[in-house]
């Protein structure tokens, strides 16, 4: 029931047009399904191709819904960019500057937590709030929008935030709250670690591991910053067609040295088409990629319980918790489906 109200809410938030967002989620449920059932070791739209009965793997699929589906939509119609020859300049942060955003900075990064928590919002959702609330309470709001570093530090501080405050769904419930953290949640299912209370007891270097991983990299993210960001600024002056191609190669040999299967190249073009055409009908694709993350978990729980009842669907409502979060997913599908309709008719 957890993972079904957290496909509620990563269906619904994730993108302005709900119904959009449930309809990729359901065909990432879709998608998870292909390959054996556990439960009988029947193939299943595997379409008599041994690949397909192996299940589709994350990693490449991954690849060709992020990486590759925007390499497609690039390649087919590419952005014009603004040709910009000059030397770049960057402004330092002043002790004057660091002390007027540092109240902002913290609210905004506890914001930014409490956001992260909730399954689905995102770091979008964070940096939208963060930004507006900072703006509310600002004694100077007639400056932001203008480039003021209050404004800049409420939406990059929150964002910050939703990094840390993610982790605790994925590793408490095993509902991710990001696309960062479904991806870290299915590395750690590939290699077999359940994320839930019990991990704490029985892996406990799994999750204080990457709180660690957590601090270490703001460390690292903000000396290499200062080091490197006037290098990596210079890659937007590199002309698109070959960043592109760089990338593209370093999609596909990524996606060949997981398994070393010519099959999941295929996937990854595959995938790649999908999300073109998704990106084409502005159909989100996160809740897509946590459908097919969450989906043979829902799968492999739900069958469970209708073994253990005998085929009887009132398992589902025969505990108060189980009851209480089946409810609060449908009220909260109803709600965001109402929201945004109502949204679309103002």
């Amino acid at each position: 029931m957890t993972l079904t109200l957290g496909l509620t809410l990563i269906a619904g938030l994730t993108e302005k047009n709900v119904i959009k967002g449930i309809l990729a989620a359901s065909f990432g449920l879709l998608l998870s399904t292909v390959g054996a059932d556990e439960f009988l070791g029947r193939p299943r739209f595997a379409f008599g191709s041994i690949n397909l009965a192996q299940g589709i793997d994350l990693v490449p699929a991954m690849m060709g819904l992020f990486a590759m589906g925007m390499m497609i939509k690039d390649f087919y119609k590419p952005e014009e960019l603004p040709e910009n020859e000059s030397e770049i300049k960057l402004s330092p942060l002043t002790l004057k500057d660091l002390k007027k955003i540092l109240p902002t900075s913290l609210f905004s990064g506890l914001l930014g937590t409490f956001i992260g928590a909730l399954p689905g919002a995102g770091a979008s959702v964070a940096s939208f709030i963060s930004y507006n609330q900072v703006k509310s309470i600002s004694k100077n709001p007639e400056k932001f929008g203008t480039g003021c570093v209050e404004g800049v530090a409420a939406s990059e501080a929150a964002n910050n935030g939703v990094t840390g405050g993610a982790l605790i769904p994925m590793l408490g419930l095993g509902i991710p709250g990001s696309g960062t953290t479904a991806i870290i949640l299915s590395a750690m299912v590939i290699h077999g670690i359940v994320p839930g209370p019990n991990l704490f007891i029985s892996k406990p270097e799994v999750p204080y591991g990457l709180f660690i991983a957590v601090f270490t990299g703001t460390v690292f993210m903000y000396l290499l910053g200062l080091l490197y960001t006037k290098m990596f600024l210079k890659v937007i002056l590199l002309p698109q067609k070959i960043l592109n191609t760089a990338i593209v190669a370093i999609v596909l040999t990524g996606a060949y040295a997981v398994q070393r299967d010519v099959f999941d190249l295929w996937v990854v073009f595959a995938l790649g088409l999908v999300s073109f055409f998704f990106r084409r009908v502005k159909v989100p694709i996160t809740p897509l990629v946590l459908g097919m993350v969450l989906g043979a978990t829902v799968e492999r729980s739900m069958r469970r319980a209708l073994t253990l009842a005998d085929g009887s669907w009132s398992t589902f409502f025969s505990r108060p918790l189980s009851a209480i979060l089946l409810v609060g997913a449908i009220v909260m599908l109803v709600w965001t489906i109402y929201r945004s309709h109502r949204t679309t008719k103002k």
